[in-house]
């Protein structure tokens, strides 16, 4: 996923994450302000962080 970071998280760009994750049992883009917390972890979801601006800041499974 590192190439991803720093990218902005439009939506070509998830949909090419989503295809490149396909062993991960769901894909969840965590948009800063508007996605509220859950915390219900996965070890087989990735999870990527996007910041403020939309820029792709952190990957990481849970």
């Amino acid at each position: 996923m590192g190439r991803y970071l720093g990218r902005i998280a439009d939506e070509a760009t998830r949909m090419e994450i989503r295809a490149a994750a396909s062993g991960a049992s769901e894909v969840r883009f965590l948009d800063a302000g508007l996605t509220p917390p859950v915390f219900d972890p996965a070890h087989s979801r990735l999870n990527i962080m996007v910041n403020a601006r939309g820029i792709i800041r952190d990957a990481r499974c849970g």
